[in-house]
């Protein structure tokens, strides 16, 4: 993000959301990172129906879902529009992590100048970026861990490096005392910040592979390895993990508080 576009820590998390929209529409961010700030914002509000089911409302690009940033904001789009005989209900961000649909379009902020209308191939990325999201926000103490959803995920990221006799080595990194970690991405953008950190002559060899999260951890602990490292070079914050901690994540033992 840029200068101008940074946010700061004592904007509220509506702000917050505004400044990524304006961030994103002016290319300051990418969509990776537009679609972390709105699955991990709490306060969506939508109209619903008299059974508390969202609606498919008009908007400037055809029906779509709605979501707002506050529930004034939405009633005041609904007296505009003549449907104030719906209800405005609550829903959290999670919601983007199961949307979808070949019908369904998202209208955030309509008629704002925040308006960001989402269909079509970017609609059909959101629910993986979401779930990452959501993930992400486990391992940085974000939330509460689940630790059978990490394990069971199955779209973690690995970068590999072909050898010269074709298989393919797991990049590592190293904790503070130079202890090799295995390396495991969320997002692509997340193995890209890495990636980049790589001599050109080793990144020529690397190849991306999705590895399926219980094979994958239940993996790591035949290897010499002291843990693993997420996002260990971001954008988003990086957490590393011994490897006892894999061992319950492979048995899914909830974490301790």
């Amino acid at each position: 993000m840029s200068r101008s576009s940074q946010t700061s820590s004592k904007s509220s998390p509506r702000a917050l959301v505004q400044q990524y929209l304006v961030a994103f529409g002016s290319g300051d961010i990418n969509w990776s990172t537009l679609v972390r700030a709105l699955t991990l914002y709490p306060g969506w509000q939508t109209p619903t129906s008299d059974l508390g089911e969202p609606l498919l409302l008009p908007t400037t690009q055809g029906p779509a879902l709605l979501l707002f940033l506050d529930a004034d904001r939405a009633r005041t789009y609904l007296s505009t529009e003549r449907v104030t005989t719906h209800a405005v209900h609550a829903i959290s961000g999670d919601l983007f992590a199961s949307i979808g649909g070949p019908q369904t379009r998202v209208c955030i902020e309509p008629e704002s100048p925040y308006e960001l209308q989402i269909g079509g191939d970017r609609l059909a990325s959101v629910p993986q970026l979401a779930q990452a999201a959501i993930i992400e926000a486990m391992l940085v103490d974000g939330r509460p861990v689940e630790m059978a959803m990490l394990r069971d995920w199955p779209h973690w990221l690995g970068l590999f490096t072909e050898e010269t006799d074709g298989r393919l080595q797991l990049a590592l990194t190293a904790d503070r005392e130079g202890r090799p970690l295995a390396a495991v991405f969320t997002a692509e953008d997340c193995l890209q910040a890495f990636e980049a950190l790589l001599p050109p002559d080793q990144r020529q060899k690397t190849r991306i592979r999705e590895v399926k999260g219980a094979q994958f951890f239940s993996q790591l602990l035949y290897l010499p390895l002291a843990g693993v490292a997420f996002n260990p070079a971001g954008p988003v914050p990086s957490r590393a993990f011994d490897k006892q901690w894999v061992e319950r994540l492979v048995r899914a033992v909830p974490e301790l508080n």
